[in-house]
């Protein structure tokens, strides 16, 4: 989540997992469990490793695009997201 805040390519991220090995991306992964739950994961990590939670994953989740148990597709948000921060 920390590249996708950095305007990395969604889908190449993914695929760098996969080609690594993984048996997804960490973009799908984040779809498939929910976003609220990376955002609780987050949250605690963040808080561990003395960091910030993404903001972005913030705003998605507040936004009620909570992935794919939702139907709000996590690389429609992104990209969506992404494109506002562009036009800020």
């Amino acid at each position: 989540m920390f590249l996708a805040g950095r305007r990395r390519g969604l889908a190449h991220i993914d695929a760098a997992a996969v080609d690594f090995g993984m048996p997804m991306g960490p973009i799908e992964l984040a779809d498939t469990v929910g976003l609220d739950v990376c955002l609780h994961v987050g949250k605690i990590l963040a808080q561990a490793f003395n960091r910030k939670a993404p903001v972005h994953l913030e705003e998605l989740v507040n936004a009620k695009h909570f992935g794919r148990k939702t139907w709000a597709w996590l690389l429609r948000c992104v990209a969506r997201w992404q494109a506002d921060q562009t036009r800020e």
